[in-house]
Order: C-alpha cells, then sequence, then structure tokens
C-alpha cells in the first residue's frame, strides 16, 4: 500500500477497507455508484482502466466538484505515466507523491493545469530514471515557480515564442450504438472532442465557432473556455494553453443511423452450431471506413469453433474470445464470416448467443453533423496557419443477436473520461447549477490499494440524500484495483418474436378451420434458418444422385446466363441453338428471371442475383418515352439486352439497352416487372442473409418510386390496381385489362415485402400507413368479392340487380345471366377459387392459375380459401394439369369469345399460349402453395408428370391443345423459366422448409385495420367482421 498524508490529522484506514467490502460484496454495480455514503464519510469514487480514485469529506460539498477533480487526477497521471494501471503507479510513485503535492493544497485543488505541472514536475524518461539512481535524486521538481502561476492565466506560459505560429483543431468522435436481436437500432449517440494543438506566440486570443450548435445535448470545457460567450452566442472564446489540450467535450443523443451494419445469423440443433455474420456499409458517410474488426465471446458451452471468411483474417484466443479483423471495407464484395461451433457432449442446442463488438475508423468525417465553422484570432502579430480535421471511431457498439445470454468483454475507450462527468462542466470554478461553495473545513484524501474484485451480479442500490456527520477529517489517498473484464447484462431470453412491421414472419396454426399446417418453420427458428440457407448449397438428389435431367437442366440453365462487363447479370429468355429468329427471346426479362434467380439462390449461388437486383435499378431512373409522353417514374423495364458499342481505336463497350414497353406488342408498359423485383429483392435477403443490400439508399428509394406509382391517386373506387391488357405475363390481348387477380396478388405481395424493407424513419412514415391501409382494404376486397365456389355461385344465381343502396347485396351490379354454363357443372362442391378480374356488371369466371396460386403464397386469400383453390385442382386435375402442368388459364376462349376477346390473335388460338396453353414454368409456384398448405404429394405428382417429358421435348416454352399433349405450335424450345421453374421445384419439394423463406403467414394485424371507417348512418358492414369470419373461427 503506498500511502501519503496531506496534514498532521490522520486519517484511519478503517475507510478503506470498508470500501472494499462493499465493493467485493455487491460487485461491480458498485463500481458505478459515484457518491456513497460510509458510516463515517461521504465517499466519492471514479473508475479508471481498472484503478478506482476515491475521495472522501465528512461535511457537505459540491459532488460534481470531487468527481471532476478526481478525473483530473486521472488525466494528469495518464498522461505523465504514459498509461494507468498498478505497475506504473509503483514504478513511478514519487512522481505520484510530487503531483498530489501540487494539485491539492491542504485539501483544496490547486494546480490542474498539465501544462503547468510539466514546468513544475518533469516526466518520467529513461535519461531522468539513470539520474536518480546514478545520484541517489528521484525528485523531478523544478527549482524555479512557473511564471504562469500568478498570471491571470495559469494555464499558459509567459512570453512564449514560436518561429512559426500555427494551430490544428481536431474533431474526434465515439459513436456508441446498440442494435438489438431484430436489427433495430436501440440506441446511438456519439461522444467526442474537439483537441487543439496550439504553438502561437504571445497571449492570442481565440474563437471558434460552428455551424450547427443546435445538435449538441451535453458539453463540458477546459478552464480557458469563457463561460459567457459560449452561453450568449454559442461561440468558443478562450487564450488557450500551448501545445495539446481538449478544448471541449460534447455528446449528441439519439442519432438514427450507423456507417456500416453487421447481420449475426445463429442455428444451431443436434450438437453443432452454425454461424453466419455479414458486414456491409449502411450508410456510406462519404469516407472509407478502415480498421474493422469485430469480436465476440463463445459461449461457454462451446468446445471448439471453425471460423473462416472471405475477407480478413479470424483468430480465436484460448480464453474463447473471436476476433474479425477485416481492415478497409472493400467495393467488390460484402465480408462474411461463416463457421461451425462444436457444442459440449450432451447439449444439443445452443441457448446462449454472443454480443458483438463492432470497432471502425472513419478519417475526415464527423458522423454527429458537428462542423467548424470558422477560427479567429486577436493579438497575433502575423497571420498563422490553421488546420483542421475529424475523425470518427466505434466506441461501444453492440450487435446482439438472437437470445442474450453471452458476455461481451469490455472494451477501453479513449474517450471514457468523458462519458462519466460529460454532464456537468469541468473545473470547481466552473461548476454550474444550485450546489453550494466548498468551504474552509471541507478536505479530500485517496488510497493507494491494490485488490480484485469478485464475481460480477446483476445489484441495485441507491444513494439517499447526504447529511452532515460531523467535524472535518484531511488526507488523501488514491486506489487501484483489478476490474472484471465482463460487464453484467439482463439474462431474459425472448421466446418468440413479435415485430408489427414484420408479420409475415409469424406463423399461426389455425383451429377450427381443418387448416393444415405450413410445412415451415416454427417462430424462434424462422430467422435461424435463413443462416443455414445462406451456406449450404442445396442440391438436387435422387436416391443419392442427381438425375440426367437435373443435371441437362443446370447445364442448359448455366448456358443462358448473360454477363455484363466480366459479371453474371442474368439469363436469356430462351436459348434454342436453332432459333434464327430470336426476336426478343435473346434478352433478360424481368418476371423471367425471377426461377431463375430463385434456383441459384437455393443452390448457394448468390453474385448473378445481385448483380440482377442493382443494374435493374439503374435502369429505373433511364428516360422513357413513347410518342413524347413518358410513364411513372418508377417503371421497371420489361426486359433489357447487353449491346455492344463500338468506340475509337477499334474499342468496344458493353451497355444495357432496357425495354419499357414502348418495343413490346400494343406497347404496354410491364406492371408485373417492379413488382416482381420488389418479391425478389426480399426472397434474396431471406435466403442469403445479405440484408445490406436491402438497406442502401439507391435500393430504398427504388422500392419507394415503385410503390408510390401503384399508390398514387386515382379515380378508382377500388383497392384493386387497375391496369390494361398485356401488362403482366399473359401479354397479348386476352381480356384481362381491369383488376386482373394476377396484378393483385402480385401487388398484395410487393406491398408486404415493401412493408418489411424499408427503413422506418420519418420519410418512409407516411408511406408505411399507407401501405398497410391498402394492404388491409385489398386482402378484404379479393377475399369477399373475388371468390366463388357453390355456394357464392347459388348467391349470385339468384341476385337482384339496379340496387341503388348502401346496403346493397349486389355491389357490382352483377347480371345472373353472366354465370356462364360450364361453371355451374364445373365447379366441385368441396373446392372454390378466385375469379379471374371484377369490374362493375362484369365478372370474368375464368380460373387463372397463377393469380389463385400466388394467393396462396402470399396469404391474400384466407386459410380456408387456400385450401379450397387446391382441392378445386385436385378435383379437376385433368382439366388444369392434364398431361403437362399447368394451365395458364381455363377455359379457352372459342368461336365469337376468341374473335371478339382476344381479336382473332393467331398465336392465342383455343388451347394454346396464352389461351389455355400450359406453360411448364408455373411448376415452381404451384410447388411452393402446396408446400405451404401441406400437400406435397400434388406437387410431386405435378413434377414427376413434367420431368417425364420436358427433356425429351427439348423444354418448351409451353404446350398445346386441352391436356397439353403437344408442345406448343410456336413455342421456344430450351426456354430458360420453363427449365428453372422445374429446378426451383425439384430443391423445394427436397428441401421444404426452405420454402418458408418464400412464403407470407396469414398477417392477423391487418384485420383489426379499418379501412373503410363506415359510421352507424346505415352502413353497418365493415371490411373487418366479414374478414375475421373467414380467418377466426
Amino acid at each position: 500500500m503506498l500511502e501519503k498524508q496531506l496534514t498532521g490529522h490522520w486519517v484511519d484506514r478503517a475507510i478503506c477497507s470498508w470500501f472494499w467490502d462493499q465493493s467485493i460484496a455487491q460487485g461491480d454495480s458498485f463500481k458505478h455508484i459515484p457518491v456513497i455514503a460510509s458510516p463515517t464519510h461521504y465517499l466519492f469514487q471514479v473508475n479508471r482502466e481498472g484503478v478506482t480514485f476515491l475521495a472522501c469529506t465528512q461535511v457537505e460539498m459540491p459532488p460534481l466538484m470531487a468527481i471532476e477533480f478526481l478525473c483530473r487526477v486521472a488525466d494528469v497521471l495518464s498522461e505523465y505515466l504514459g498509461g494507468l494501471n498498478e505497475d506504473l503507479i509503483k514504478d513511478n510513485f514519487v512522481i505520484v507523491y510530487e503531483l498530489l503535492d501540487e494539485m491539492i493544497d491542504n485539501g483544496f485543488p490547486l494546480t490542474t493545469e498539465p501544462n503547468i505541472l510539466r514546468e513544475m514536475i518533469a516526466p518520467p524518461n529513461i535519461i531522468s530514471k539513470v539520474l536518480s539512481v546514478v545520484t541517489g535524486n528521484t525528485s523531478n521538481m523544478s527549482n524555479t515557480l512557473p511564471g504562469a502561476t500568478g498570471s491571470c492565466v495559469p494555464w499558459r506560459k509567459t512570453d512564449l515564442k514560436h518561429s512559426s505560429n500555427e494551430v490544428y483543431v481536431d474533431l474526434v468522435e465515439e459513436m456508441d450504438a446498440t442494435i438489438n436481436r431484430d436489427g433495430v437500432l436501440v440506441k446511438c449517440e456519439i461522444c467526442g472532442e474537439v483537441q487543439v494543438n496550439s504553438h502561437l506566440s504571445g497571449l492570442p486570443d481565440l474563437t471558434l465557432s460552428f455551424a450547427n450548435t443546435s445538435i449538441l445535448n451535453d458539453v463540458r470545457f477546459h478552464p480557458c473556455v469563457r463561460l459567457r460567450s459560449w452561453e450568449s452566442n454559442q461561440i468558443l472564446s478562450f487564450v488557450p494553453p500551448d501545445g495539446q489540450f481538449k478544448l471541449m467535450s460534447y455528446r449528441i443523443k439519439k442519432l438514427k443511423s450507423t456507417p456500416i451494419y453487421v447481420k449475426p445469423q445463429i442455428t444451431s440443433d443436434s450438437g453443432t452450431c452454425r454461424i453466419s455474420l455479414l458486414v456491409g456499409i449502411l450508410n456510406d458517410p462519404g469516407k472509407t471506413i478502415d480498421d474493422i474488426n469485430v469480436q465476440f465471446q463463445l459461449p461457454p458451452r462451446v468446445l471448439s469453433a471453425d471460423l473462416t471468411s472471405n475477407y480478413g483474417t479470424v483468430n480465436i484466443l484460448s480464453n474463447k474470445t473471436c476476433t474479425w479483423s477485416i481492415g478497409r471495407m472493400p467495393k467488390d464484395k460484402t465480408p462474411s464470416m461463416t463457421g461451425t461451433l462444436v457444442l459440449e457432449t450432451g447439449v444439443e442446442r445452443l441457448h446462449a448467443f454472443p454480443t458483438f463488438l463492432v470497432g471502425f475508423k472513419i478519417m475526415g468525417v464527423a458522423l454527429s453533423g458537428l462542423k467548424i465553422e470558422k477560427l479567429d484570432f486577436k493579438n497575433l502579430p502575423t497571420r498563422p496557419y490553421k488546420g483542421f480535421r475529424a475523425l470518427t471511431r466505434s466506441g461501444q457498439y453492440e450487435v446482439r443477436s438472437n437470445s442474450f445470454l453471452g458476455l461481451p468483454f469490455k472494451k477501453t475507450h479513449n474517450l471514457s473520461n468523458f462519458r462519466q462527468k460529460c454532464d456537468f462542466h469541468s473545473y470547481p470554478s466552473r461548476i454550474l447549477g444550485n450546489g453550494r461553495i466548498i468551504n474552509r473545513t471541507q478536505k479530500l484524501f485517496c488510497v493507494v490499494r491494490n485488490s480484485s474484485c469478485g464475481q460480477s451480479r446483476v445489484f441495485s442500490s441507491n444513494c439517499n440524500g447526504i447529511n452532515p456527520i460531523g467535524a472535518s477529517k484531511r488526507g488523501f489517498h488514491v486506489i487501484a484495483s483489478v476490474a472484471s473484464d465482463f460487464r453484467n447484462h439482463s439474462t431474459s431470453v425472448e421466446k418468440t418474436r413479435v415485430n408489427n412491421d414484420k408479420n409475415f414472419e409469424r406463423i399461426y396454426v389455425q383451429g377450427g378451420l381443418n387448416a393444415k399446417k405450413p410445412l415451415g418453420l416454427e417462430n424462434a427458428d424462422l430467422d435461424q434458418h435463413a443462416a443455414t440457407v445462406q451456406h449450404e448449397k442445396v442440391e438436387s438428389v435422387k436416391e443419392g444422385e442427381e438425375s440426367q435431367t437435373v443435371k441437362e437442366a443446370w447445364r442448359l440453365l448455366e448456358n443462358a446466363v448473360v454477363t455484363y462487363c466480366g459479371s453474371p447479370i442474368g439469363t436469356l429468355a430462351a436459348n434454342d441453338p436453332n432459333d434464327k429468329l430470336p426476336l426478343n427471346y435473346d434478352q433478360v426479362f424481368i418476371r423471367d428471371f425471377i426461377p431463375s434467380a430463385l434456383a441459384f439462390l437455393l443452390k448457394g449461388e448468390k453474385e448473378i442475383v445481385r448483380n440482377f437486383l442493382l443494374h435493374t435499378l439503374q435502369l429505373q431512373s433511364w428516360e422513357k418515352t413513347v410518342d413524347c409522353y413518358s410513364p411513372g417514374q418508377g417503371l421497371m423495364p420489361a426486359s433489357f439486352k447487353v449491346r455492344t458499342v463500338p468506340l475509337d481505336d477499334n474499342k468496344y463497350e458493353e451497355v444495357l439497352d432496357p425495354d419499357f414497353g414502348e418495343s413490346a406488342i400494343g406497347r404496354v408498359a410491364p406492371v408485373d416487372s417492379g413488382l416482381w423485383w420488389i418479391i425478389l429483392l426480399r426472397a434474396y435477403g431471406k435466403i442469403t442473409g445479405d440484408y445490406g443490400l436491402q438497406e442502401r439508399v439507391d435500393v430504398q428509394t427504388g422500392i419507394k418510386l415503385i410503390i408510390n406509382l401503384c399508390l398514387s391517386d386515382g379515380f378508382d373506387m377500388f383497392p384493386s390496381l387497375l391496369v390494361t391488357d398485356g401488362s403482366c405475363m399473359i401479354d397479348r390481348r386476352m381480356g384481362i385489362h381491369g383488376h386482373p387477380l394476377e396484378i393483385q396478388a402480385l401487388f398484395y405481395s410487393a406491398l408486404r415485402c415493401s412493408r418489411e424493407l424499408l427503413s422506418l424513419d420519418e420519410g418512409s412514415k407516411n408511406l408505411v400507413n399507407a401501405i398497410n391501409n391498402r394492404l388491409s382494404a385489398l386482402s378484404f376486397h379479393i377475399r369477399e368479392y373475388y371468390w366463388v365456389d357453390m355456394k357464392k355461385i347459388n348467391e349470385i344465381y339468384r341476385y337482384k340487380t339496379e340496387e341503388y343502396s348502401t346496403e346493397a347485396t349486389n355491389k357490382f351490379n352483377i347480371y345472373p345471366e353472366q354465370i356462364p354454363h360450364w361453371l355451374m357443372d364445373w365447379i366441385p362442391e368441396e373446392g372454390g377459387y378466385l375469379i379471374g378480374n371484377l369490374q362493375p356488371a362484369h365478372m370474368d369466371f375464368r380460373f387463372f392459375t397463377l393469380g389463385n396460386l400466388w394467393s396462396i403464397v402470399s396469404s391474400l386469400s384466407t386459410p380456408k380459401q387456400n385450401d379450397a383453390i387446391l382441392n378445386l385442382i385436385e378435383a379437376k386435375w385433368y382439366d388444369l394439369v392434364g398431361l403437362m402442368p399447368l394451365k395458364i388459364c381455363y377455359p379457352a376462349l372459342e368461336s365469337e369469345d376468341w374473335r371478339i376477346i382476344t381479336g382473332s390473335d393467331p398465336k392465342n388460338t383455343p388451347w394454346s399460349y396464352h389461351n389455355g396453353g400450359s406453360w411448364p414454368t408455373l411448376l415452381w409456384q404451384f410447388t411452393l402453395a402446396c408446400i405451404k398448405m401441406n400437400r406435397l404429394d400434388l406437387a410431386k405428382k405435378a413434377v414427376d408428370s413434367a420431368e417425364k417429358r420436358l427433356r425429351v421435348d427439348q423444354w418448351p416454352e409451353y404446350y398445346d391443345t386441352r391436356y397439353g399433349k403437344f408442345t406448343g405450335k410456336q413455342a421456344r424450345l430450351y426456354q430458360t423459366w420453363t427449365i428453372a421453374g422445374f429446378l426451383t421445384s425439384k430443391m423445394l419439394l427436397e428441401n421444404p422448409e426452405t420454402a418458408s423463406l418464400l412464403f407470407w403467414e396469414e398477417d392477423y394485424d391487418l384485420l383489426e385495420i379499418c379501412v373503410c371507417a363506415l359510421k352507424k348512418s346505415g352502413r353497418k358492414k365493415c371490411s373487418r367482421g366479414a374478414a375475421k369470419s373467414q380467418i377466426l373461427v
């Protein structure tokens, strides 16, 4: 123990024993109590790098004064000794004694300015230590008193002269952030310092002003700052010390974004655990992000770990501390770390998940937004040189994973001093507020002692008001201790994940509806499964080996890949080597690429999908006009082609040539392209875990443009989307203009995806509210008015017409004579479906397969309706599937209907192409719907039927005749989405759990949103009652 008594009055060491007994008994929580009432003294403590600084008094005094003084002692010792620990204090105890003699006099703070202390006491160095050994003189005290001690500016030497006058101002900031297991930013704040390095002659007077001081929440200043100038004009006016010093500290709270994201995903089962970690740029600061590293502690039940990364290095220490050093953020890839953790014998699942500590550094930018406006000088003969720099680095940046039980390690902060005392101004003479002025009887003391604290535990303690205790005691001690390396956190475990903005991730099992449980994942395992899918390739296997059909399909799909500037960007619509006139089949279509993208993602190849999403997004902003008229800004192209453009000197350049419909048949804009693009973006994130793509600013903007275009106001009375004929997969005239089911199902899916993908901020709040309202209205509209079964058809058969009332049953004035004769005999008793279109006085009773299947996938239809649709397909298998799955619509338009509705289209003859043709590409959507409703037998039956013919028939685009017996008369061979649809179906059947990443469950919160706002005045039928009756039985 090192002890120094400052006066003749002895202080009993028993106070130190009492303090350590309390510290060991209460654990780390005791260290966070700044003011402690003991039986005989009031204690003030500050902890810095494992050293506890303790002061005590027996009379009432301003607590901030004692705490501030202890912080200053810690700063001076750290600066003098080059650090702060027990060994340094022991090795330099003479200097510690001398510094305490000068910094406090008879219990009162005296000289605390480092520049003046250096003149009085020389900092230790090798030469001084050698001289002290040789001469025996261990004192570093100067024989002369510094001239500034009697000056009005004691922090500055008198008569300073420099050959070159210069001053440098640095903004140094540390970002503290906490991101919870759902990826939500819980806390984000910045603690910063204004550091000045001044070399100016004479007695200069400086003024420093900022452009935006309103963002500052807490500030503290060097004693050289004139407080009146700051309080009145928010300007720093000061006479600077010579050399380097900290002019100001500040804190900025409630920031809403961070520069980088860290996406951990952990799955655990059968004694092993897979971990996946992605790091990327969330908000580009405009400068290079350096020194990126991620640290975490392996859970206690882990025996060993095998971790690898595609960028940087991974180190695992003997104490189970893992460090992933990335360095500078690469531009060509997203850094990812994957690996396997082996659990102890008998431990099936991992129940303790780590917290990840993230480090980074950004030179040249202050992320808080604080900016220096100008720096002015007075009392200088010549204009000095001035320089400004900024630096932002990570502080306590935590990312929590799944369930918290892991123990992250403590991270040392260079700004920890400010964090402990940033709520008040510095120095006794600068204390602001109602605290009393210290009187002559108040004394301080410190003690130097070593001790180790016990195991940390959560403990709460209150500090009551302080009452005067007795007569004055005098003395001063410094306490050194070894602090625990771990922090305590709440040990509560979230058993279910509830997120109102991500209800697609909640899986319910309804009772009373005989609804079959989706073959998916349980609530807590859904996010974990995404990490498994990300790094495990899904292979198509048949009895241990791929079939020849699957092998050929993969070869053809890979041959159809289109590259742009050396990178894969999509797949051709068709790649028939014998086709001499490909027309536009040599282009990359957005809707055609969806099954190809899913096949690649399920196989573990994400580069081509990422490139496709980003490049098509860039095409969204291209100028698009037809006869001097431009469509909406958010329109996505139907397709694009990579063209080679010649340049000078025999050089060539690749460019993307998009088609927004200006070259299409009929010049129809592709409404479904933007909807499919959003759906694919969501699937990409769910399967790969690369959520950084959807969080990019350009991607967020693209989503908003598409949704704003779809939600734009018009004359519609219905929530369904109004489109022209030929604006979707059926891209020729087929009488689907108005509100076709296919568009409504895709529109509903895109809205649900957007609500999940959009970053919630002030700019997107109104859009998300509009999405929620539209989802609620659209789901009710489709379920209530598009649905037909035996009961509904009988109701329509008995409709009254020309009803002028708000309570009309026949709201759309449908004439019963519209019911086609084929339907009355065709509809089964146990099945039903969603009709193809609905408009005033018109119902299109045709069965459109894509719209019905995607209504199941997206939960646009109710669970009961989902089952009924599949029951109908099973009952009418020969009509809707036949010899080749699946009919695009049923039945075909024939005779006069074909002539009037299609305009006598020679390609859409009855039971051909879009007019009742069979399209194998619909197989993957049928498989996805069957897996969701646990009807795998239907999916396997359809896939087996297709596998027998596709390879033999050379993968045609579609099949003709009533039962799909012949290859289409104008069908392209080696059609890519036929190939990809088959492969995707095979992989989904072999790994049905992956399907849960692609479909949506019922969103029950939408049932609580009443968008009609109908009151009692005759308008009694509200959408909520009818919708709930379909779901909640």
